[in-house]
């Protein structure tokens, strides 16, 4: 003979976080909350490493691309060079972390080859690949940093 499942549980206690008792009934609730709260701690554990990694790869490439461009005698708005800047997105479900130029299109002009005029080439120089890289290995370690410390 079966006994209802709710005189069962009523009757049955689980010690769950910080030693709160919790009913079977609820029990997934419970875990479903716990669950949650790790979630938004990781997202934000990440982000921060992300921006972190970011505002140091932009200081990196500010150094790089010093001197890829010649200095002209009237420079007009900011230069290449000190032209690196960090914008956050912040999504609902994730954080987009962008390293851009505020020259848009330059980068990529400078880092690959292109015809200059008529007659003119110039030869790209790698600048942005070797920072990139680092900024891929210095992610890399600070997650596992995260994930050690937690």
């Amino acid at each position: 003979m079966m006994t209802p499942a709710n005189t069962i549980s009523s009757t049955k206690y689980i010690r769950c976080d910080m030693g709160k008792k919790v009913s079977v009934d609820n029990l997934a609730s419970e875990i479903n909350k716990i669950l949650e709260e790790f979630q938004m701690e990781v997202d934000l554990g990440v982000a921060s490493v992300a921006e972190l990694t970011a505002k140091k790869g932009a200081a990196a490439l500010n150094t790089a691309s010093k001197g890829v461009v010649r200095k002209r005698r009237k420079a007009k708005g900011v230069r290449y060079g000190s032209s690196w800047k960090v914008t956050a997105y912040k999504k609902r479900l994730y954080t987009d972390v962008v390293i851009h130029s505020r020259k848009p299109g330059l980068p990529h002009l400078l880092e690959y080859s292109h015809k200059v005029g008529e007659k003119g080439h110039y030869s790209g120089r790698t600048h942005i690949a070797p920072v990139e890289a680092e900024l891929v290995k210095a992610f890399e370690d600070g997650i596992v940093r995260f994930i050690q410390k937690h």
